[in-house]
């Protein structure tokens, strides 16, 4: 996911300078300022992407075990069972 996020960015940082270097070439400003406009939302799009992560927080806690919120189960499944093993 997060190098589909900083293509994004990257792709819309393009869009925007190529719309700045070639809006002074044209005649007519509008399809330049579209182009400018859709690379901003383009790179603001992929840094939405990069930053919404998934926070994990702890809700509940009471000795042995601890309750988590904001965790992927496909991560959870990966974990050793503790309660198998010996302190």
């Amino acid at each position: 996911m997060d190098k589909v996020a900083i293509g994004l960015m990257i792709s819309g940082a393009a869009l925007c300078s190529i719309a700045f270097v070639g809006s002074g070439m044209m005649m007519n400003p509008i399809p330049g300022v579209v182009v400018f406009t859709l690379g901003f939302l383009v790179m603001a799009g992929g840094l939405i992407a990069y930053l919404d992560k998934d926070i994990v927080k702890a809700w509940r806690y009471k000795e042995p075990y601890i309750w988590l919120l904001g965790v992927n189960r496909n991560y959870l499944e990966k974990l050793p069972n503790w309660s198998e093993r010996k302190a």
